[in-house]
């Protein structure tokens, strides 16, 4: 997979079995959470996230509210989500930096 940030294109790799394990306990509760309160959607990774033409993220989880539901497409999300969960991996200093400063 790969990332645009800032017009560089970056590697994603493959993430552990631990960051699988806890993407997934998160992204269980939130969606349980969901089907209780519909007030949103949840997706996990990996959905690319289109911020503006220089920059196209893959984050782990993205909430996207009822309100917001325009920036979903069929292929990807337009725009910038409700939240954002990134867990962080052992490339953590584009997580962190890169990223974090989208």
């Amino acid at each position: 997979m790969l990332e645009l940030i800032d017009g560089d294109l970056f590697m994603v790799p493959s993430p552990t079995v631990l960051h699988q394990a806890i993407s997934r306990n998160i992204l269980t509760i939130m969606y349980q959470y969901l089907l209780k309160n519909p007030i949103g959607k949840v997706f996990s990774a990996p959905i690319d996230v289109v911020l503006s033409p220089e920059n196209m993220t893959i984050p782990d989880l993205v909430l996207i509210l009822a309100r917001n539901y325009v920036i979903i497409g069929e292929k990807n999300i337009n725009g910038s989500p409700d939240l954002i969960i990134e867990i962080l991996s052992t490339n953590r200093l584009q997580d962190l930096e890169k990223k974090g400063n989208l």
